[in-house]
């Protein structure tokens, strides 16, 4: 080891561990525990781990030791004279006042061909927080992309560079170095904004894929540092995390498990037993879901329980808020993950029975217990070929004992069965003949048992969606049901009435997920509509519509519909808006409608054009104007290839509009349907001219965007 070590005395921190009354019971318990070792870099641990050392490692110029993590960095003052064997040379420009030189030296091609400059641009701009330039309107001046400023002379040794004006004293500026395809080839130390103020050369020397900033000349040849390059600082990705050497990805020593990615494995503490961590009271876990079922007897009586890991780790203990202690059968209760602040949760069980909580931590700041009564004393599975017979998604529990799952198949024979996680004898469920295949639409009576219950058979002929329900009415001997599970046979269905002329008009196509179709529709006229959701051949089998003299539908009231549908439906609309259409076809022959207003989109943010044509910047300038679902804007763009998105000022995936795969480039007057997050959006100007970009988002999850030329 080179350099030398200096021993760091330390003392070992004991700390006392209660598992408090709230852990249910268990407050008697208490455990001692050695604080971890820990200790601040530039000191590591010793390899025997039981000391704290600094180690300096001598650097070699031009590497320089950090003043305060001692670790070697590249020295950003001025080149020592003679170093390595270099001799700096002195660059073509010299600032004078008020004057700002921007050098960029590009790297030299592997096949060792010349360097053509004139490839070379520079985008620069003012802003609100970086506003130095003085040749620019402030704060606000910019360059288009697209547009490069020239640069201002060459060096043979640095480069390309430009000389800007800035005011006095200047603070940050902001540029971008690009090639004549738009590449950009440097953005600065923090994307964009390069704090100059104490810059006292009045120069910054820059190289192609370096990411330091020189304020004093610098060369490709002197960064190569005798015996070696510093290799690049190691990144680790989450949970890992960097050891204080900064040489390891390691698992924090002070992690404790989350639920966020659902590997905590967690238990039902209480009811039958606070201490017990195995299989009789551990909760599966499926797409944000824990859920785990068991017998319990002693109807009226009150029971006290929580929800937690093994260890009773603060963020996946989970209790009750006081005074909300109670959760009531069949309604969502938030939760809270806090071992010391969440209190017991009670639940009265009325009857003696099997019970199946659930609890929904997809929002981990608010996760949900529901407990239900169910049929079985086990959380139940569809488990075979469809899924590699793992316990992949609990069956739901519908009601009255009903259980339901929805699985995408290929035309294939598929083998499986509806068990438990575990295979259970009693919950092991098949049929009785050994390869007899089950038929689509054909209840079919299951056995239990190992050795008694054969696998089940089933051919997809179809690729589709399908259902797999199970009643349990007589538990020993369930029936089996699957059925396709897309309504009206996969038909596209469609708002059909006076707001379009009865037609199948674009935007008027209702979206299908799961057996929810939904469309928003703009009402513009205030005026009664009598319509109708139909296929486009208008098919008995899917064709909805009200039942005689019950037509009339009110805004946030779910309505029955039948089918082929006796009346039109009928809304009263009294100002021009929005509305949501939403069916709900669970039940195909008997599909509910509920009509709601729509929010404003994209959580009302503001929304903004963002591309090649003004630095991908957030600027006010860009702001669309939004009305009744219609986002519009008008700006000049020159002769060029634009690259764009439309989105909120932060980026959110659920407001940052884009194209389709494959499907990006649009042409002028060409309605575009969009998606969310989606790719760049790639539209060629031909001829400069103000253009009006339109985007539709009346239904904001497949917006469409119109470019028109303007026209005086």
């Amino acid at each position: 080891m080179t350099g030398y070590m200096k021993q760091i005395s330390f003392a070992t921190l004991a700390v006392l561990v209660s598992v408090l009354a709230g852990c249910g019971g268990s407050d008697e318990n208490n455990a001692v525990t050695e604080s971890p070792l820990w200790c601040k870099s530039p000191e590591t641990i010793n390899e025997a781990g039981s000391a704290c050392e600094l180690v300096i490692t001598p650097c070699n110029y031009p590497e320089v030791a950090n003043a305060e993590t001692q670790l070697c960095e590249m020295s950003k003052d001025a080149w020592i004279d003679g170093s390595n064997g270099i001799t700096m040379p002195v660059p073509a420009y010299t600032p004078g006042a008020n004057e700002l030189v921007i050098y960029f030296q590009f790297e030299t091609p592997e096949d060792g061909s010349a360097i053509d400059y004139n490839l070379a641009g520079l985008h620069a701009w003012n802003n609100a927080d970086c506003n130095s330039y003085s040749d620019y309107d402030r704060p606000e001046g910019t360059t288009p992309w697209g547009s490069s400023l020239a640069w201002t002379g060459l060096d043979d040794n640095f480069g390309a560079y430009w000389v800007m004006n800035t005011i006095d004293p200047p603070n940050c500026v902001n540029f971008i170095v690009y090639d004549a395809i738009g590449s950009v080839k440097y953005s600065g130390e923090d994307d964009i904004l390069v704090d100059i103020s104490e810059v006292n050369t009045g120069a910054l020397f820059l190289l192609e894929n370096e990411a330091t900033i020189f304020p004093f000349p610098r060369t490709f040849d002197s960064l190569v540092v005798p015996g070696g390059s510093t290799p690049e600082p190691l990144v680790c990705e989450a949970p890992l995390i960097l050891n204080e050497a900064g040489d390891e990805c390691i698992t924090d020593p002070n992690a404790v498990p989350t639920i966020a990615d659902g590997e905590a494995e967690l238990y039902l503490r209480g009811i039958i037993d606070w201490d017990t961590t195995d299989d009789t009271n551990k909760f599966v876990y499926s797409e944000g879901v824990y859920t785990m079922a068991l017998a319990i007897t002693g109807s009226a009586e009150v029971y006290n329980f929580k929800v937690a890991d093994a260890d009773w780790n603060t963020v996946n203990a989970f209790g009750a808020s006081e005074g909300e202690e109670a959760v009531v059968l069949g309604e969502g209760k938030t939760l809270i993950a806090d071992e010391e602040l969440g209190k017991n949760i009670s639940i009265t069980i009325p009857t003696d029975g099997n019970y199946q909580f659930i609890l929904n931590v997809s929002n981990v700041e608010a996760p949900s217990l529901t407990v239900i009564e169910v049929a079985y004393d086990k959380v139940l599975y569809v488990k075979g070929e469809m899924n590699e017979w793992s316990n992949t998604l609990p069956m739901e529990y519908t009601s009255e004992n009903i259980y339901t799952s929805i699985y995408a198949l290929e035309v294939q024979d598929y083998a499986f069965k509806v068990a438990d996680a575990n295979w259970t004898e009693a919950t092991n469920f098949g049929i009785a003949t050994e390869g007899e295949i089950v038929a689509l639409n054909t209840p079919t009576t299951l056995v239990f048992g190992e050795g008694v219950a054969q696998n089940i058979n089933f051919t997809v002929a179809t690729a589709g969606t399908y259902r797999f329900i199970l009643d349990a009415t007589i538990k020993d001997a369930p029936v089996l049901t699957i059925e396709n599970a897309v309504p009206y046979s996969g038909r596209t269905m469609y708002l059909k009435g006076d707001m379009n002329g009865w037609s199948v008009a674009p935007g008027f196509d209702l979206v299908l997920t799961d057996t929810i179709y939904t469309v928003n529709a703009l009402i513009d006229t205030a005026q009664k509509y009598n319509f109708k959701i139909a296929s486009e051949g208008w098919e008995d089998d899917s064709t909805m519509g009200a039942f005689s003299g019950e037509g009339d539908v009110v805004i946030g009231e779910e309505k029955l519909l039948t089918l082929p549908g006796e009346d039109n439906i009928a809304i009263e609309v009294t100002e021009a808006k929005i509305l949501t259409f939403t069916m709900d076809a669970t039940n195909f022959t008997a599909p509910k409608l509920t009509v709601t207003e729509a929010p404003v989109p994209y959580q009302e943010r503001t929304m903004y054009l963002k591309g090649d044509m003004n630095g991908w910047a957030t600027d006010d300038a860009y702001i669309f104007t939004y009305a009744a679902g219609i986002y519009t804007i008008e700006t000049l763009l020159p002769v060029s290839s634009y690259n764009f998105k439309i989105a909120s000022a932060d980026w959110e995936d659920d407001s940052t509009v884009g194209g389709i795969a494959d499907d990006n480039i649009l042409t002028a007057g060409e309605a575009k349907t969009l998606t969310l997050p989606g790719d760049n959006i790639t539209f060629d100007v031909t001829t400069e001219a103000t253009y009006i970009f339109t985007l539709n988002a009346i239904n904001p999850s497949r917006p469409m965007l119109t470019i028109t030329e303007k026209t005086n």
